[in-house]
C-alpha cells in the first residue's frame, strides 16, 4: 500500500474522519503526507492548522509524527529509529544434510544429491514423476518447520532444483502475536496490528470487519510470513479473513 493508503486507513482505525476538502489540501511527497493550507476566509491559516493538527493528534498513540511548517502540517509514519532495536534474527547454521532429512518421514531419492553451499542445501528436482511429487512434499514439509525454499526454474518454468535456507535463529515465543512480531522482525510500535488478530491455538486470524487496519497490515506481510514456513488461509465474500499459522518450531 502507498503512504496515503495507510494513513487513511489508520485514520480509520483512529475513528479520525477526514473532512471532504482533505483530498484536495493533502499530498503525498518523500514518505509522508503533507496537508497544504492558506487558510479560508472563514478560517485564517494558523488556525486552520491548528485545527488539523487536533484533528490527527491521535495518530501519534500509532507511531506516526505529526509537525507543521509554513503552510503545511507534515505527518509522517513511524520510523525504525523511533523505538527500541529489535535484533535480526539470523540464519541457523546446518550441522549437515542429516539434520534436515531426519525432519522428513520419507526423504525423496533426489537428497543423495544434494549438497550444502554457504549454509543452504541445493536438492535438484530429479527422479521419477512419483519421487519429484515426494520431493515437492518434502518442500512443503521443511516450509511448516519453518525453512524457507526457493524454487529455480528454467525459462520453461521447470523446477531445475530446490534451494532449501534454514530457519532464522530467533528464540521462541509463548503466543502467535509474538511470533509472528519477531517472523517480522518488528518492534513494539510497529507490531501494534499484530495484537489485533484472535489467537486459536497456534493461529492467528485477522477479521476485515472487527479491524481494517489489522487486516490490510496482515494481508501486506503475508507473501513474506509464508516464506519464513507459516501457512496462509484467507477467507473472502461477506466475511473477509486471513488466518497465519505458526511453524512448530516458533512456538514454546
Amino acid at each position: 500500500m502507498s503512504i496515503r493508503e495507510v494513513f487513511q486507513t489508520v485514520c480509520k482505525d483512529a475513528d479520525i474522519e477526514l473532512p471532504a476538502e482533505f483530498d484536495d489540501l493533502a499530498t503525498e511527497r518523500n514518505g509522508r503526507i503533507d496537508v497544504i493550507t492558506n487558510g479560508t476566509a472563514e478560517l485564517p491559516l494558523q488556525e486552520h492548522k491548528k485545527q488539523y493538527l487536533a484533528l490527527l493528534k491521535p495518530l501519534r498513540e500509532y507511531g506516526w509524527q505529526v509537525n507543521f511548517g509554513g503552510n503545511r502540517v507534515m505527518v509522517a509514519p513511524p520510523k525504525d529509529d523511533t523505538a527500541e532495536d529489535t535484533k535480526t534474527p539470523k540464519p541457523q547454521r546446518l550441522g549437515g544434510l542429516k539434520e534436515v532429512t531426519g525432519l522428513l518421514d520419507h526423504p525423496a531419492m533426489a537428497w543423495q544429491q544434494a549438497v550444502i553451499r554457504n549454509n543452504k542445501v541445493v536438492v535438484p528436482n530429479v527422479g521419477s514423476a512419483h519421487h519429484i511429487q515426494i520431493l515437492a512434499k518434502n518442500m512443503a514439509d521443511l516450509q511448516r518447520l519453518g525453512y524457507r525454499v526457493v524454487k529455480e526454474a528454467n525459462f520453461r518454468g521447470e523446477i531445475k532444483f530446490y534451494e532449501v535456507n534454514p530457519p532464522m535463529s530467533s528464540p521462541k515465543a509463548d503466543t502467535v502475536a509474538d511470533a509472528m512480531q519477531q517472523a517480522l522482525g518488528l518492534n513494539d510500535i510497529h507490531a501494534r496490528w499484530v495484537k489485533l488478530g484472535r489467537e486459536r491455538a497456534r493461529s492467528i486470524t485477522f477479521n476485515r470487519a472487527d479491524n481494517e487496519h489489522g487486516y490490510n497490515q496482515a494481508r501486506a506481510v503475508s507473501s513474506e510470513l509464508n516464506r519464513s514456513g507459516w501457512l496462509i488461509e484467507t477467507v473472502e465474500g461477506a466475511s473477509e479473513t486471513i488466518t497465519f499459522t505458526a511453524p512448530k518450531n516458533a512456538l514454546n
